[in-house]
């Protein structure tokens, strides 16, 4: 089997703070922090603001039923970084297996950052019932992310 070699970016908010919409946003857009990155066979997403909600929506579009496999790099914890996290449709999804990595912050770790925002009383459906696999990794700054050639899930090496 051939190996895709791609590059792709694309830019899904990039809007501060909160989502705006209206007649001022149509140029720029008016979602907050997500960019989705294509390497090869890999999709990295970068921040899972409310530019995340569309992204996932096209992401399950795509596989049409097929494995899913994506990294989500959190980089810090704000709201306007998170925020569309429970409305990412490929956690609803049997089908997505989701690595998602990030720093500790405030002594905690990015499942413990990530869980509570999509877990009751915040949200109505827990995390912890969704049929997609999610594996969290807390990133410290002598580690890095590696994919193995053939590998669809990355891993981290110090």
């Amino acid at each position: 089997m051939t190996e895709i070699q791609r590059f792709l970016v694309r830019f899904w908010g990039v809007r501060g703070s909160y989502p705006s919409t209206g007649p001022h946003t149509v140029r720029h857009g008016g979602n907050t922090a997500c960019v989705e990155v294509q390497a090869g066979l890999h999709t990295l997403i970068l921040d899972a603001g409310s530019g995340i909600i569309r992204l996932g929506n096209e992401l399950v579009s795509r596989i049409r039923g097929e494995p899913l496999h994506v990294s989500l790099f959190i980089t810090h914890a704000h709201m306007d970084h998170l925020l569309g996290f429970p409305f990412f449709s490929p956690l609803f999804d049997s089908h997505a297996k989701i690595s998602i990595f990030g720093p500790r912050l405030a002594g905690r770790t990015i499942a413990q950052i990530v869980t509570p925002i999509m877990s009751p009383p915040y949200f109505p459906v827990d995390v912890h019932t969704l049929p997609s696999s999610r594996t969290f990794h807390t990133i410290t700054d002598s580690e890095h992310i590696v994919w193995r050639r053939g590998a669809t899930d990355p891993g981290v090496v110090f």
